[in-house]
């Protein structure tokens, strides 16, 4: 199962739970400790990831809440104490005896599996910069989840005699979590005019392009080349024509996919796509008047030269990919259409593209190509494209980026309409935070 598919199948869950709001009999409250922690701890792990261990000193405030929800967030997730009486293994294999333990159970089991494909994925596979507000919006859907939770927990703790846990989990409730939650998920909807965040987490070896078996593999394959580019430090103008060609030929052909599929919004993303394909096919340096001397870095066309391949032999067999697949694929396109174009700027911002000189004499000799005098066709296309799928148009109708090919509902649409019938109203939460300070104010 997939990152994707496990935090999907874990929001439905914790759905299902919140709005079943069934008490926990005696034997299965074990088992269910064990998966709300198990979901705090992977909140945990992907907000850390995210945004880097310095938004946990994040003071606990009311004002943060409106200030730096995100930091709070973070703050008050790494304030709720171990609760954990089992390890999962042992919760995943323990017989129980209610509905409602059998969803814990569950949530135990969706948990671990989504923090394994999280840790698996490591830095080169997980979002970054305004990419890592679609997981933040995910951790604060899923927050709001376990605090919707909290109470009838909290209440089969203490009619089992468990006070001192049955108090922990009430404090989860009353921290601000909620609250913080929810403004960091009202931030997430506005991802374009929020700060980026950057990997908390050693490089390790380098990345190295994907070989693509098949259409299946072409989200990864495109992902892999997004990396590829942010790492490298040079590019030849050459390989930048050969990777818009691919995102281009990438495009046409998902064009054609979602055309046949008869659904509106597929069409609507064809015709994104389409005009996306038509902008980058216009990407090349016709007078070849770009060239670099600096060493560049094979990796980035290498794996697009293996991506161009497997959609030329597509197109030699007339081959068309999935719709899902062309969804999955075009989730990517904006995050990678906006790497290259940030590469094609700063390579001429630093002087490392070099053009001809206008007046020669014996010997051709060559400059800094920039921006200030007359920009590059190449350059204004790549900006072109990239500014068109950032356009309220193109945003309207691409998927979101996300870890795996899994199409699955987002966490976030999940829980959305069970939050709104059971959790209380914005004023409620923060009359509540108030009242408690957010917890402990240190």
């Amino acid at each position: 199962m997939t990152y994707r598919e496990s935090m999907s199948e874990l929001a439905a869950t914790l759905a299902r739970t919140i709005t079943a709001s069934q008490p926990i009999p005696e034997h299965d409250l074990d088992v269910a400790l064990t998966g709300y922690q198990a979901t705090i701890d992977l909140l945990r792990g992907i907000h850390r990831d995210l945004t880097g261990s310095s938004q946990h000193a994040t003071p606990r405030l009311v004002s943060e809440a409106e200030r730096n929800p995100v930091g709070l967030l973070g703050t008050l997730l790494a304030d709720i104490p171990r609760l954990a009486p089992l390890s999962p293994t042992e919760a995943l294999t323990q017989p129980t005896r209610s509905g409602a333990g059998a969803r814990w159970q569950q949530i135990t089991r969706d948990a671990v599996l989504a923090a394994g494909a999280w840790d698996a994925a490591g830095p080169a596979g997980r979002p970054s910069g305004a990419g890592a507000w679609t997981e933040l919006a995910d951790v604060a859907a899923l927050a709001q989840g376990v605090v919707a939770a909290s109470d009838d927990l909290a209440g089969s703790l203490a009619r089992a005699g468990r006070l001192s846990e049955a108090d922990a989990v009430r404090m989860v409730r009353q921290s601000g979590l909620g609250v913080a939650a929810e403004h960091t998920g009202r931030r997430a909807a506005t991802a374009s005019q929020q700060p980026t965040f950057t990997m908390n987490l050693p490089h390790g070896p380098a990345t190295t392009p994907l070989l693509p078996r098949g259409p299946h593999d072409l989200p990864e394959a495109f992902r892999r080349l997004t990396e590829l580019l942010h790492r490298a430090a040079a590019v030849a103008p050459r390989d930048v024509e050969l990777i818009a060609l691919s995102i281009a030929t990438a495009a046409h052909i998902g064009s054609q996919s979602l055309t046949r599929t008869g659904v509106p919004q597929d069409a609507a993303l064809a015709v994104v796509l389409h005009e996306h394909a038509e902008l980058l096919a216009r990407a090349h340096d016709t007078t070849r008047r770009l060239a670099t001397i600096t060493a560049t870095d094979p990796r980035p066309v290498a794996q697009a030269q293996a991506i161009h391949q497997l959609l030329a032999g597509m197109r030699r067999t007339t081959a068309i990919p999935a719709a899902d697949v062309v969804r999955g694929y075009a989730a990517e396109l904006t995050a990678l259409t906006t790497t290259l174009d940030d590469v094609t700027r700063r390579h001429l911002d630093t002087g490392r593209w070099l053009t001809p000189l206008e007046r020669q004499t014996v010997a051709p000799s060559w400059g800094r190509a920039d921006r200030l005098t007359t920009e590059p066709r190449l350059v204004q296309q790549i900006r072109g494209a990239a500014e068109h799928l950032r356009s309220p148009s193109a945003r309207r109708v691409l998927p979101t980026a996300t870890l795996g090919i899994s199409m699955a509902p987002r966490p976030q649409q999940a829980l959305r309409a069970t939050l709104a019938a059971v959790t209380p109203s914005r004023d409620a939460h923060l009359a509540r935070a108030r009242q408690q300070n957010l917890g402990r104010s240190r």
